[in-house]
């Protein structure tokens, strides 16, 4: 029997839950350039990179691009972060913000992830979010037709 895949979930009407309650999945790059452009909001999101600490200063980098960083507060965080001596990559849920000239990313729940796992999942998220944003965009191109 082949499996036919049920996409019926995508012409449901959406929860009554706020889109600002969830975390939106950016890679390090995009997730710079969203706080960049918007200094003056705060918002959730959740993020895989390199984490690295230097002292108490940690930052998140990018995994393909270690150039690509940003700072990481663990201000928020509800258990202690796991310490290591050494960078381990990590998926960061928490909140983005424009502080003092500089991008912080407040870390509230911090996800340990092995290597091969970690590049599957930021693959696997990007489609997902480009694919909802073409379904998205669809939907509207419909309504302004009607």
């Amino acid at each position: 029997m082949p499996l036919v895949k049920d996409l019926s979930y995508r012409e449901m009407p959406s929860s009554e839950t706020a889109n600002a309650d969830y975390h939106e999945f950016l890679s390090l790059g995009k997730l710079i350039a969203k706080i960049t452009n918007h200094q003056q909001t705060v918002f959730r999101c959740r993020s895989v990179g390199v984490l690295s600490n230097q002292g108490l200063v940690y930052t998140l980098a990018d995994i393909d691009d270690r150039a690509t960083a940003i700072r990481v507060s663990l201000r928020y965080m509800k258990a202690s972060a796991p310490y290591s001596g050494k960078p381990y990559i990590a998926q960061i849920f928490g909140f983005a913000h424009w502080f003092c000239d500089t991008p912080i990313l407040y870390a509230i729940n911090i996800k340990e992830v092995q290597p091969p796992l970690a590049k599957k999942l930021c693959y696997t998220m990007e489609w997902i979010v480009n694919t909802h944003k073409l379904i998205s965009q669809e939907r509207r191109e419909r309504r302004k037709d009607e």
